[in-house]
C-alpha cells in the first residue's frame, strides 16, 4: 500500500494508460520515502490483469508474483550482499535479460534500486543501453543521490521527485495498521515525512529506540573532547557495525541537523542547549562533512576509522 505520493501515481498512471512511459525512469529524493514501495507498486499497475480505480488489484496472479518477487517480467536489481556496488556484471546479465521478450506481460519492468551505486564501469554499461534502449522495457532506477550518476544518463530519463509525506497521511496509515495513540505520538515526531521510517518504528519499536541513541550520540558528540570522539570513531570502525549501520548513523545525524537548521530559521536565536555554540553555517558545513563522509565510505576504498576520526574532530 503506497502512502502519499498521489501526484506521482496520478502523472505516471495516466502516461502508462496513454502509452507515453519512456523507457527509463529516475525515482529520486530522501532515503524511506517509499521510492522502491511505489515503483513495485507501479511494476503491478502495468502488469495487473484486474485494474480497478487506477489501482492494481493486488490479487490476480501478476500482482501476486511481483510482491513475491516472482514474476518473470520483473526483476529487482540492488548491490549485492556485503558489496558497496551495483557491479558491472550485474548490468550486463540485466542487458541480456531485457533483450528477450517478455514472458506473459506487456512489458518487462526492472527496478534498479540504489542506482547511485553502480560502479563507473557498470554507469558506462548502462549508458550504452540508454542510447539503444529495447522497445519493451522499462527500467525504474531509485537513488537518494541522483547526482553521482554520471550527467549522461541524467539526460537520457526522465527524472520524478519524491518529497516528504504528511504527518496526516502517515498518522492514518499508522491508525489502520492498529497503532494507537501512544504509538502515535511516540513514532510521529522521528520519521520527519518518510513513511518508511514509520512502518518500521510501528513494527520494530527497538529500531526507534536506537534512532534516539544515535541522536542522543550527535548531541554528546557536539559537547566531547577529541579522546571521546576518537573512542566512539573506533568503536564504529569495529565489527559490530556493518556498511548499513554505518550510513544509517550518518543518515540520521544529517537529518538531527536538517532539522536544526530548520528550527533555527524558524525561532531565531533561541537554541537548543547541546548545540547552542553552533551557528547556522557551523549547521550547514557540519551537513555537508556528513554527506562528503557519506560519499567516501559508499564510493572508495577509505579507511573507515580514518573517515570518522576526521568527521568527529570537526564536529
Amino acid at each position: 500500500m503506497l502512502i502519499g505520493h498521489k501526484k506521482q501515481w496520478d502523472f505516471l498512471a495516466k502516461s502508462a494508460e496513454a502509452g507515453h512511459l519512456p523507457h527509463a525512469l529516475l525515482f529520486y529524493g530522501q532515503e524511506h520515502l517509499g521510492k522502491k514501495t511505489f515503483a513495485i507498486e507501479f511494476a503491478k499497475y502495468i502488469s495487473c490483469l484486474d485494474k480497478k480505480s487506477g489501482i492494481p488489484c493486488q490479487k490476480c496472479i501478476n500482482c501476486i508474483s511481483i510482491r513475491k518477487n516472482l514474476f518473470p517480467d520483473f526483476l529487482i536489481v540492488e548491490p549485492e550482499l556485503l558489496s558497496k556496488e551495483i557491479q558491472i556484471f550485474q548490468i550486463r546479465g540485466l542487458i541480456e535479460k531485457l533483450s528477450f521478450r517478455p514472458y506473459s506481460a506487456k512489458i518487462k519492468i526492472t527496478v534498479l534500486a540504489k542506482a547511485h551505486l553502480m560502479s563507473q564501469e557498470a554507469q558506462n554499461c548502462f549508458l550504452k543501453f540508454l542510447e539503444e534502449p529495447l522497445g519493451e522495457a522499462l527500467i525504474i532506477l531509485i537513488t537518494e543521490h541522483p547526482y553521482s550518476l554520471l550527467p549522461t544518463i541524467l539526460s537520457r530519463i526522465q527524472k520524478i521527485k519524491f518529497f516528504p509525506v504528511s504527518s496526516e497521511n502517515i498518522k492514518k496509515f499508522l491508525a489502520e495498521k492498529g497503532a494507537g495513540e501512544r504509538a502515535l505520538s511516540e513514532i510521529l515526531p522521528f520519521v520527519s515525512g518518510k513513511p518508511g521510517l514509520a512502518v518500521d518504528f510501528f513494527e520494530a519499536p527497538e529500531k526507534l529506540k536506537e534512532r534516539k541513541k544515535f541522536m542522543l550520540d550527535l548531541g554528546e558528540l557536539a559537547r566531547a573532547d577529541l579522546a571521546f570522539r576518537f573512542k566512539y570513531a573506533e568503536n564504529i570502525a569495529g565489527d559490530s557495525f556493518d556498511f548499513a549501520k554505518r550510513k544509517e548513523i550518518l543518515g540520521i545525524w544529517v537529518e538531527c541537523l536538517r532539522n536544526l537548521l530548520l528550527s533555527r530559521f524558524e525561532r531565531g536565536e533561541k537554541r537548543e542547549e547541546k548545540f547552542s555554540h553552533y551557528s547556522i553555517n557551523k549547521i550547514e558545513e557540519e551537513i555537508k562533512l556528513l554527506q562528503e563522509i557519506d560519499s567516501l565510505i559508499s564510493g572508495t576504498n577509505i579507511n573507515v576509522r580514518l573517515a570518522f576520526e576526521i568527521l568527529l574532530m570537526k564536529l
